[in-house]
């Protein structure tokens, strides 16, 4: 099996933690947070919906991932009511030799220059892992969100 049939065997219900950092030094502001995983299109793509809070305030979010076995290529397009406004944010990567799905993309960012985004996918012993973070113009990690679920 490989990592995008494992991440198609997540369909259903999980539920975990969300951690929202806007700023690396800043505190985390923890919700409750569940992820529903189905594949769609005869398995061709997996659909994630997220539902998580900031500041009290609830929050939605979706990813539609794409694989090509011939390539080894995966794509994610990210869609949220907290980051992403109205945009679809592209994402391209693929599946690392431990499974995980890695993804970048970028925002452009008002008088500067766009900054990136990565998202990482982690089916785990029973788990599901997603953390996504911005890299500033340069690179450098800065703020992110992280959550660990579990299937419900």
């Amino acid at each position: 099996m490989n990592a995008f049939e494992k991440m198609l065997a997540c369909a259903g219900t999980w539920e975990g933690i969300n951690r929202v950092k806007t700023a690396a030094a800043e505190p985390s502001d923890e919700s409750t947070s569940r992820v529903i995983v189905t594949p769609v299109l005869r398995d061709t793509f997996i659909h994630f919906d997220h539902t998580w809070s900031w500041k009290g305030e609830p929050q939605i979010g979706a990813m539609l991932i794409g694989y090509s076995p011939n390539s080894g290529a995966a794509s994610i397009h990210w869609i949220d009511t907290w980051h992403n406004g109205r945009r679809v944010m592209p994402l391209v990567g693929a599946f690392n030799e431990d499974g995980i799905l890695v993804a970048n993309g970028s925002f452009p960012v008002k008088d500067g220059p766009d900054w990136g985004w990565r998202i990482e996918i982690e089916v785990n012993d029973g788990g599901l892992r997603i953390e996504m973070f911005c890299l500033d113009p340069g690179g450098k990690r800065d703020g992110g969100v992280l959550g660990n679920f579990r299937r419900v």
